[in-house]
């Protein structure tokens, strides 16, 4: 709404210019007016910001329905993934107790054959009178085959040490 001047018209008069009465009473009019305009938009727009803060409000309550649902919903994830390693770590105790008891049982096997087969060959050695170098060449071979045991075992402890770890957490 623009400001604008309200023209009156003056009247000369021996005491000095006065409006004249038509011309004030047309001012006031516009005046009234033009207040009433001010009035009837400043309605319109205090009904525009309670719809305003209505929406926010409402948009505001279905966010926090919306926080407080996934809240609960992380919760009740939190649970299952809880339930979930301990199953995880349940199930690594087990493997590792199989594992050990298999490692074992393999190692005395192995233990038992190496025994088994050294007793034997010293005993062939002996019976067929095989010179040193020839011993030294089946010695030597022993201990290759001897070393990839060992490499291999390693390697199962490395696997077991790991298994542990991942039990462990």
């Amino acid at each position: 709404m623009e400001i604008e001047e309200i023209p009156l018209r003056r009247i000369e008069t021996e005491v000095g210019d006065v409006a004249e009465y038509t011309s004030f009473r047309d001012a006031m009019r516009r005046l009234a007016s033009a207040i009433t305009a001010l009035s009837r938009e400043l309605a319109a727009l205090d009904e525009k910001v309670t719809k305003d803060l209505n929406a926010m409000d409402a948009d505001l309550t279905k966010t926090k329905k919306s926080i407080s649902k996934v809240r609960k919903e992380v919760a009740e994830l939190k649970e299952d993934v809880k339930e979930a390693l301990k199953d995880v770590k349940e199930g690594l105790d087990r493997v590792t107790d199989k594992l050990s008891g298999v490692v074992e049982e393999k190692l005395s096997k192995i233990e038992g054959l190496v025994e088994e087969k050294t007793s034997s060959i010293l005993a062939g050695l002996r019976e067929h009178e095989i010179n040193f170098s020839e011993l030294a060449r089946l010695v030597k071979v022993l201990a290759l085959r001897v070393e990839y045991i060992e490499s291999r075992l390693e390697e199962l402890e490395k696997n077991v040490r790991l298994l542990n770890l991942l039990k462990a957490h």
